[in-house]
This record gives structure tokens, C-alpha cells and sequence, in this order.
């Protein structure tokens, strides 16, 4: 199929390039390797297993056993590999249970000296309240079953092209206007773009269609997935309006113990177990790494509540 697609596809432009690996022909392509090699337990890299709709497709072959996405597969994910062959090349170890990462909160994080500038900086140029509440996970919680929207800015930054809960705009899913009043406060997306919903790992199977059969990773946002029809409500913005799939972010305590607290004490709140999750990021601009950045984006969009380590920024 590969050798008939290449003899079609014309590759003096990029448009034609890409065509050649559509959705369709990755699953063969896949499916092709399991039939030649036996081997079911399968682990992909590279930007074309960026597309979570086709790893959706992979996922479902039948005779596939477990898959597993590098997160943030693309070029940059090199910088990993390039580590792990120093290690094992330096210290000759040939042990390599332990390479599967278990989170990817790799970046670094704001001292209360520079949460405190950041809080200085609202306060200069904006007319805001700020608290700093005993418990943050809590006070989060409780905006969002209010219907707040909040963007968090907390602990270590998230590595990659995924914002997974630290660097985040958050909000209940169940309001599909909630799309267009996220959009026009700060996204600027187009319409049909979906969002993401974050889950809690115990409530994971009640919103996506899961095989009980297969072992897949859902940690990264690295694969689509079907929601089940009951509970599509609950999610409505975090899904996709066409064909009401999800990008789901399994969230364990293990991985990042206060997004999961905040995910747990909405779901007490309002019996739902996920969030609406987007990038906190002007349209066009990278993700916030800092309050001080964080703080720059709330003075220039229509975010109205922003959470720090340790503080709780509002304007009024």
C-alpha cells in the first residue's frame, strides 16, 4: 500500500508529502510490522504518532496487546532518547525496565520570591484581590463547580507540547459555551478545535470507550479516544463536536497530586470527575512558564482567576 501510495502522491510539495501517511495507512503500516515481527506490544515515536486520532486507529487493531506513545513524540522527544544512550552507554547498564516515564512535570517552578513579585505586578496593574487560602486544591475546586474559569500556574511546568494540569486554563466541561467564552477570552481558536478533558484516574472508564483487552497509555494526551454515550455531558466541551471523541488526560495522584485533589474535590462537589483543559497561553504565543508570564496574560485577556503555589489571584 506504501509502494502504491508513493508512486500516486507527487512529493514537490509538502501537501503532497503528507498525504502520503494519511490515518488509513498508518494502521497498515502498523498492522503490517505485527504481522511480520509477532510482536503485539507496541511503542511509537515521531511526529506522525502526534496525531491522536490516528493513534486512536492503531490502538483499536485487533491484534494489537499494548501501545504506548512517546509523549511529545515529535523532534523534541530526541532530547530524552539522547540522555537515556549517554546512561546506558556511560554506565553500561543494560537493565531498562525503569526508562518508562511516569510524569512529565520536568520544567522548573516559581520561589515564593518570584510568586510574590508576580503578585506585586497584579496588583500594580490591575484592580485585583488575592488570597491564599489553606487549602488551594479546595479553593480551586469550588471556583470551578461555581462555573469559574481558572488558569493555574502551578508547580513545575509541564515539558512538551501538552499542558497537563500546571500550566493550564481549567473549568467544568458540562457548558458547551463554555468553547466560545474560553475562545474569546484568550484562545482565539477556530470553533471546530476542541479542547481536552483531564480525568481522574479512578473515573476514568465511566467517560471513555476503553478495551479491556489492551494495555494503553493515556497519560500524555498522546491518543483519542471514543466517550462513552452516557456521559458525554459531562464533557461536552472537552469532546470533539463532530464525532464526539476526547483527547483524554488521565490524571493519578502519583503523577501530580494537587491537579488530581482539585479534579476529586470538584467531582465531590458535582459528581463529575473531569475538567475542561486547555494550554494557559495568548493565541500565538508559547505556554506560560512563570507567575510574572502568567500574570502578563491575565493583564491582556479575560481570565479572571489565576491560581499561583500558593495564591489565588482575582480581579474585580
Amino acid at each position: 500500500q506504501l509502494r502504491d501510495a508513493m508512486e500516486r502522491v507527487r512529493f514537490d510539495t509538502i501537501a503532497g508529502a503528507t498525504q502520503l501517511f494519511t490515518e488509513e495507512m498508518l494502521v497498515a503500516w502498523v498492522r503490517s510490522c505485527i504481522r511480520k515481527t509477532g510482536l503485539t506490544d507496541i511503542v511509537c515515536g515521531g511526529g506522525v504518532f502526534m496525531n491522536v486520532k490516528a493513534n486512536m486507529l492503531v490502538a483499536q487493531i485487533p491484534e494489537l496487546r499494548s501501545f504506548y506513545v512517546m509523549p511529545s513524540a515529535s523532534d523534541e522527544s530526541l532530547s530524552i532518547g539522547a540522555c537515556l544512550h549517554h546512561y546506558y552507554s556511560t554506565t553500561g547498564k543494560t537493565d531498562y525496565s525503569a526508562s518508562r516515564l511516569s510524569n512529565l512535570y520536568l520544567g522548573d517552578a516559581d520561589d515564593e520570591r518570584g510568586e510574590n513579585s508576580a503578585i506585586e505586578t497584579a496588583r500594580a496593574n490591575m484592580d485585583v484581590t488575592v488570597s491564599s487560602p489553606k487549602d488551594m486544591n479546595s479553593e480551586i475546586s469550588g471556583l470551578l463547580a461555581s462555573g469559574e474559569i481558572v488558569a493555574l500556574c502551578r508547580g513545575r511546568m509541564e515539558w512538551g507540547a501538552r499542558a497537563l494540569g500546571n500550566r493550564s486554563i481549567v473549568a467544568s466541561g458540562h457548558d458547551i459555551a463554555r468553547i466560545d467564552e474560553i475562545n474569546t477570552m484568550i484562545k482565539m481558536r477556530d470553533f471546530w478545535m476542541p479542547f481536552a478533558p483531564s480525568i481522574k484516574e479512578e473515573s476514568f472508564d465511566r467517560y471513555a470507550e476503553l478495551d479491556p483487552g489492551k494495555e494503553i497509555s493515556w497519560d500524555f494526551m498522546t491518543c483519542a479516544a471514543p466517550v462513552k454515550p452516557a456521559s458525554r455531558s459531562e464533557i461536552i466541551a472537552g469532546s470533539h463536536p463532530k464525532d464526539g471523541t476526547i483527547r483524554p488526560h488521565r490524571v493519578t495522584a502519583r503523577a501530580n497530586p494537587d491537579y488530581h485533589a482539585v479534579i476529586d474535590g470538584f467531582e465531590r462537589k458535582t459528581g463529575r470527575g473531569a475538567v475542561l483543559n486547555t494550554s494557559f497561553n495568548l493565541h500565538g504565543e508559547p505556554i506560560v512558564r512563570t507567575g510574572a508570564d502568567a500574570v502578563r496574560v491575565m493583564e491582556h485577556s479575560g481570565i479572571r482567576h489565576l491560581a499561583l503555589n500558593n495564591h489565588i489571584i482575582s480581579k474585580t
